[in-house]
C-alpha cells in the first residue's frame, strides 16, 4: 500500500491483514504542516476487474479518535493527504499606500494592523499616522456589503487595541500619505549655474525660485540658448505626432485609391507619384524623429524673469540646460554650401546666406525660416505686406525686412527645397508646413526640407 501527499514520508509500506487507517496514519507528527483536516481519499482497486474507486474520510476526526473514520485497509489501497493550500483558498488582507510593499498579504490567526503594517515592510516616511481607513466585506443575504473603518494609525502601532483592530479575510487597509509630500519630486539644472545638480522642490515653486537655490548663472551662460523640458509636454508631443503619422498614412492610403478610379493624363500620373514619394519620405523621417519635450522659454536676469510669464511652476521631471555662448550659426537646406559658419556679431540673413553661396535655384526662398537657439522661429511668411515683422519678444511690429534680421549665436537659418509645380503642390506645401510645425513644437528637427 502507499501513503503520498502532505505528509513526511510519502512511499510504500507493508501490509499486514486488518490493517486499518490510523495504523498508517497514527499522528500530527507524520504530517508536514497545515495539512487539509476535512478530507483524506483513499483510491482502491475492486476485483474482478480491479477498477479504481474513491473511499474519502475525514482527517481530523480520524486524529481526534473516531471510530467511523478509522476505515479497514486493502492490499495495494493508495491514501492521500491533502495540503490545507491545495483544497482551501488561502484568506489574505490587501494593504496599499504609504508602505514599502503594498499588497496581498496571507490572513493568519490573530492578526493585527500592526501586524500587517511590518508584514508589508512598515510604514513609509510619509504616512499620514493621524488617520488610515480598512474597507471590510460584510455577506448578507442580497450579496455583499462593505463597511468602512476609521483607525488612527499612530494609535494602532502604539498597541491601542481600539485601533489596533484583529482583521478579519478580505479587509483591505489604506495608508494615506501626508498631504503636499513631496520628496520624489525633482527638477534637474545643467550647465552654466554655478551649482548645477538635481534639486528637490514643493509645491508651487518656480522655475526662478530652483535657479536662486542652483546659485544663479555663471559669467559664460548664454540664456537666449536656454533649453527646457517637461515630461508632461514629451507625452503630448509624442502623442500629436501620432496622430499626424496615422493621419498621413490615412492620406496616402485615400490618394492611391483616388488615383485608381480616376482616369488620369501621363503628366498627373508623374505628379501624383511624385506627391507620393515625398509624403511617403515624410512619413519615414517622422518615425525616425526623437521628442524631446521642449518647452520654448525667454530666460533674463534672475530680477527680470521671476515672476514673468516664462517662469513656470514646476513638475517632476523637469530640466534645464543653460549652455555656454556657441560661437557658430548653422545655415542648412537647399544653399550650395549648408554648413556651420563662426558667428559675426550684428550680421543678418542675408550676410549668412551669402557667406555660403546664397540658395541654390530649386530653393523655395519664400519659405526661409530661421530656428532662434531659444526654440522660437522667424519664417519669411510672417513679414507683413507692408514689409514690418512681428518681433514676439517685444510683442509689437517692427520696420524691417526678413533678410535684414539680425542672427544670433546658436541660430539655425533653414532654406527649403522647392517643391516642382504640378497639380498637387499646394497639397504638399501644406503637408510640409504641418510637419515642420510639429517639428518645432516637439522640440526636433526633422531632417525634411
Amino acid at each position: 500500500m502507499y501513503l503520498e501527499g502532505h505528509v513526511k514520508r510519502p512511499g510504500g509500506y507493508e501490509f499486514k491483514r486488518g490493517m486499518k487507517l490510523l495504523d498508517l496514519v497514527s499522528s500530527f507528527d507524520q504530517l508536514l504542516p497545515e495539512p487539509y483536516l476535512d478530507y483524506g481519499d483513499i483510491i482502491r482497486l475492486i476485483p474482478p476487474d480491479f477498477h479504481p474507486e474513491t473511499v474519502s474520510f475525514n482527517l481530523g476526526s480520524l486524529l481526534r479518535g473516531d471510530p467511523s473514520q478509522n476505515i479497514e485497509l486493502w492490499e495495494h489501497d493508495r491514501v492521500t493527504v491533502y495540503s490545507r493550500e491545495s483544497l482551501q483558498e488561502i484568506p489574505r488582507v490587501t494593504i496599499s499606500g504609504a508602505v514599502q510593499n503594498p499588497g496581498k498579504y496571507r490572513l493568519l490567526d490573530n492578526m493585527r494592523v500592526k501586524d500587517l503594517i511590518y508584514n508589508a515592510g512598515n510604514l513609509k516616511r510619509s504616512a499620514y499616522l493621524p488617520e488610515a481607513e480598512i474597507t471590510r466585506l460584510l455577506k448578507t443575504e442580497e450579496g455583499v456589503a462593505s463597511r468602512i473603518i476609521e483607525i488612527n494609525l499612530g494609535e494602532a502601532l502604539k498597541e491601542n487595541s481600539a485601533h489596533n483592530i484583529p482583521l478579519t479575510v478580505d479587509d483591505y487597509l489604506f495608508i494615506r500619505e501626508i498631504p503636499e509630500w513631496y520628496t520624489d519630486k525633482v527638477v534637474t539644472v545643467r550647465g552654466e549655474v554655478k551649482f548645477p545638480g538635481i534639486y528637490s522642490f514643493s509645491k508651487g515653486e518656480r522655475l526662478s525660485s530652483i535657479l536662486e537655490r542652483a546659485g544663479g548663472f555663471t559669467e559664460y551662460a548664454y540664456l537666449k540658448g536656454a533649453f527646457f523640458t517637461r515630461e508632461s509636454a514629451r507625452r503630448i508631443q509624442e502623442e500629436r505626432i501620432k496622430r499626424f503619422i496615422d493621419q498621413l498614412e490615412e492620406d496616402i492610403l485615400e490618394t492611391q485609391a483616388r488615383s485608381a478610379e480616376a482616369a488620369l493624363s501621363e503628366k498627373d500620373v508623374k505628379a501624383l507619384e511624385q506627391s507620393l514619394v515625398v509624403r511617403k519620405e515624410m512619413l519615414r523621417k517622422l518615425r525616425a524623429a526623437k521628442v524631446t519635450g521642449r518647452v520654448v522659454i525667454v530666460l533674463g536676469t534672475l530680477d527680470t524673469f521671476k515672476g514673468s510669464k516664462y517662469d513656470l511652476e514646476l513638475e517632476n521631471g523637469d530640466a534645464l540646460t543653460i549652455p555656454q555662448k556657441p560661437g557658430i550659426v548653422n545655415v542648412l537646406g537647399s544653399v550650395y554650401n549648408p554648413t556651420s559658419i563662426i558667428y559675426a556679431k550684428g550680421k543678418t540673413v542675408d550676410f549668412y546666406l551669402n557667406t555660403v553661396g546664397g540658395p541654390t535655384p530649386d530653393a523655395e526662398e519664400d519659405e526661409i525660416y530661421i530656428i532662434k537657439a531659444n526654440g522660437t522661429v522667424i519664417s519669411k511668411t510672417q513679414k507683413g505686406s507692408s514689409g514690418l515683422t512681428w518681433d514676439s519678444e517685444t510683442s509689437r511690429w517692427v520696420s524691417s525686412s526678413f533678410m535684414s534680421s539680425k542672427i544670433s549665436p546658436g541660430d539655425t537659418i533653414l532654406v527649403p527645397t522647392k517643391i516642382t509645380r504640378f497639380v498637387w503642390k499646394k497639397e504638399l506645401m501644406d503637408w510640409t508646413t504641418i510637419l515642420f510645425q510639429i517639428a518645432v513644437s516637439a522640440g526636433v528637427i526633422i531632417a525634411a526640407f
